[in-house]
């Protein structure tokens, strides 16, 4: 038997929620969580779709199904949620708009089913968990600062060569003794 929980939602906090439990009878099973971040895992997901959908055009198979979260969440909705127990079985789409909420079809229910098998069991977008590198780090925040200035090149300049002209210059204009 198996617990499984998805969420995903597109909003302020912006997380990937995946959470998993195999247990048998007389034994809960280790519960494995894994909250990625949303923009990441929606880059890394969308890459491994497209590929997929290639291959298939490739191939000229039409009978897989290639679905997105990002594609999922486009337009007014906001939130998927997914929770199956074996006492209960709860799917949900949010939208912003005047749209109601509704379920979830069986290809999206089994969709989520796989990516929290593949997040927690396979620990496949582990690597979306690491703190950003120092370059990374250098980088968002040259593009949070400076993105918005002019990108007019920038004068070069070569303060070591400068400094040793001005040495030049003083020791030739320095009169002889």
């Amino acid at each position: 038997m198996e617990i499984i929980k998805f969420n995903a939602f597109d909003t302020e906090g912006k997380l990937v929620y995946c959470s998993y439990r195999k247990f048998e009878k007389g034994e809960k099973g280790t519960q494995i969580e894994r909250s990625l971040p949303f923009d990441k895992f929606i880059d890394s997901e969308q890459q491994r779709v497209d590929e997929a959908r290639a291959k298939a055009i490739n191939l000229e198979s039409n009978e897989q199904i290639f679905l997105s979260l990002e594609e999922i969440l486009a337009g007014s909705c906001y939130s998927v949620f997914l929770e199956e127990s074996p006492s209960m079985q709860l799917y949900e789409k949010k939208f912003l708009d005047d749209t109601s909420n509704t379920d979830l079809t069986d290809d999206e229910i089994n969709y989520f089913k796989d990516i929290v098998k593949r997040a927690c069991i396979d620990e496949e977008w582990d690597d979306l968990l690491k703190p950003p590198s120092v370059d990374e780090q250098v980088e968002d925040f040259i593009k949070e600062f400076f993105e918005d200035e002019d990108d007019d090149e920038l004068e070069q300049k070569d303060y070591l060569e400068e400094f040793f002209k001005e040495l030049e210059e003083d020791t030739e204009n320095e009169p002889d003794i």
